[in-house]
C-alpha cells in the first residue's frame, strides 16, 4: 500500500455539503502544497497548470480523534500528512473531479490518514497506532470466572409488585364469587 508524505496549508473552516449530508457540516480545509509527489493513477488533473489538490477533513472527526491542529490554524504552518493510498477503504482525491479528498467517516479516515503533523518536526500530535486501544492481556494462569452476584433489592423491587397485583385479582375474584353465590 503506498505511503505519501503530503505537505499541506491549512485554508479555513467552513461550512459544505459533500454526499449524502442533508444539511452543511464544518469540515476543516487543507491546501496540498506537494502533489507532484502523488502518482497520476491516484489523482487527476484535467489541465496541468491547475494543479490543486485538497483535502477536506469533517470537524466531528477532528474533535472525535483529539487532534488539535493548533492556534491560531492559518495557512503559514505547513502540516505534513502521511497517508495511504490505493486501498479498498482509503479515501481518493477525486471527489466531484476537483482533486479533493473528503474525509467524513472514521473508517475512510483511518484507513487513508496514518500521522498528521508539522512538516519542520518529527513529532506528530495524531498517528494512528497511539489511536488505537491495544488488546489487554490476561495475566493470570487459569481461565477467568465471572462473578455471579444477584442483586436481590432489586428483584424484590420488580416482582413485589406484580405479586401484590395479582393477591388483589385473586381477592377481588374471590369476593366477586361470593356476591354471585348469595
Amino acid at each position: 500500500m503506498p505511503e505519501f508524505k503530503i505537505q499541506c496549508d491549512y485554508s479555513r473552516k467552513e461550512k459544505m455539503k459533500f454526499f449524502n449530508d442533508k444539511k452543511p457540516k464544518e469540515y476543516h480545509g487543507f491546501l496540498v502544497a506537494n502533489p507532484e509527489i502523488i502518482p497520476d493513477e491516484y489523482i487527476y488533473f484535467t489541465e496541468k497548470r491547475l494543479k490543486q489538490c485538497w483535502i477536506w477533513i469533517l470537524d466531528d472527526l477532528v474533535k472525535g480523534a483529539g487532534i488539535n491542529f493548533g492556534e491560531p490554524l492559518r495557512a503559514t504552518r505547513d502540516y505534513k500528512f502521511i497517508i495511504n493510498l490505493g486501498e479498498k477503504k482509503a479515501a481518493k482525491f477525486n471527489t466531484n473531479n476537483r482533486n479533493w479528498m473528503v474525509l467524513k467517516t472514521r473508517d475512510y479516515f483511518e484507513n487513508t490518514v496514518k500521522k498528521i503533523g508539522f512538516w519542520d518536526s518529527k513529532d506528530y500530535f495524531y498517528e494512528l497506532e497511539k489511536g488505537k486501544k491495544k488488546p489487554t492481556k490476561n495475566l493470570s494462569n487459569g481461565p477467568v470466572k465471572a462473578e455471579n452476584k444477584t442483586d436481590w433489592g432489586k428483584i424484590v423491587l420488580v416482582c413485589l409488585p406484580i405479586v401484590i397485583l395479582a393477591f388483589l385479582s385473586f381477592l377481588i375474584i374471590k369476593l366477586a364469587s361470593k356476591k354471585k353465590k348469595q
